[in-house]
């Protein structure tokens, strides 16, 4: 089994803000013209992140739709994340994470791609 999860909340988190002002964040396209980033917060701990999307759909055709739209999702860290895949497909389990669909290490990553194969056992 694998797993994609785009985790940039370690950098969010920590900076309030998204990893860098080009980042297309789970959308890709020459059409989105702004991402802005809101917080809910309960008790002063970061429950969910919305990314607010506006995409330019000009000369698309279409006759209704602002081009507005927003995502919400679970902050996970890395360190926590690792450990909820860990806890469920075995510590022993084969575990790889790779920063921005990359095998090679990036500074400030937009992504952290998770790949994990759970280990054989028989009788389970």
């Amino acid at each position: 089994s694998s797993g994609i999860n785009a985790e940039y909340g370690d950098y969010i988190l920590k900076h309030y803000s998204l990893p860098n002002s080009k980042s297309k964040l789970y959308y890709q396209g020459d059409r989105i013209q702004e991402i802005k980033l809101n917080f809910v917060q309960d008790g002063g701990t970061v429950r969910e992140l919305v990314l607010d999307y506006t995409i330019d759909i000009s000369g698309l055709g279409v006759r209704m739709g602002s081009g507005q739209f927003s995502l919400s999702y679970y902050p996970h860290k890395l360190e926590g994340f690792t450990y909820l895949l860990k806890s469920v497909f075995g510590a022993d389990s084969e575990h790889k994470v790779l920063h921005d669909f990359s095998e090679k290490t990036v500074d400030i990553p937009s992504y952290y791609v998770h790949v994990i194969k759970k280990c054989c056992s028989f009788g389970d």
